[in-house]
């Protein structure tokens, strides 16, 4: 009888190592099962860059262009009757800097802003602003304020800012 006890015991032992061991497979296999996204998920990652990089290349704008553009939305302005002051444009480049040493691709642009203020009618200014977004396709709205003219009762005074994006063709 004490063999037999010591039967079963050896055999019960063995079987929690057995279902130990097999625990432990599933745990790996649903690992590795989660892992094998990893490489869809980068090359989903590096798919998206490229198209956005492509994206980013196709805004960029001389700086006679910009000029033409310019001009332009001045002649704009001029047709629906708003004054623009102050137009400028900011020479600083404000695109974030990467500096990597591993060899990857690198983005070589430079983001300026160009800031103006309009006054006039309000519906005329978001006409001028619709037509910018249509028209123009080179700059694209940072930002745009709108509040009342204290000069004009019926009128408004827009601040408006938006992004080029110009630099290196490399």
């Amino acid at each position: 009888m004490s063999l037999g006890a010591i039967y079963y015991w050896d055999i019960n032992i063995v079987k929690e190592k057995v279902k130990n061991v097999q625990y432990s497979i599933k745990e790996v296999d649903s690992k590795l099962q989660e892992g094998s996204t990893i490489l869809d998920e980068m090359n989903q990652i590096r798919k998206k860059f490229i198209e956005n990089r492509q994206d980013l290349v196709s805004q960029r704008i001389s700086g006679a262009e910009l000029m033409t553009q310019l001009s332009q939305i001045k002649d704009l302005a001029d047709q629906l009757g708003i004054e623009i002051e102050g137009m400028e444009i900011d020479p600083r480049n404000t695109f974030p800097v990467i500096e990597t040493n591993d060899g990857s691709e690198q983005v070589r642009m430079e983001r300026h802003s160009v800031n103006f203020k309009l006054s006039g009618n309000f519906m005329l200014i978001g006409r001028f602003i619709d037509e910018v977004q249509n028209n123009h396709r080179m700059l694209q709205m940072q930002h745009c304020s709108i509040g009342l003219d204290s000069l004009d009762p019926r009128g408004v005074i827009a601040q408006l800012g938006y992004l080029t994006y110009g630099g290196s063709e490399s």
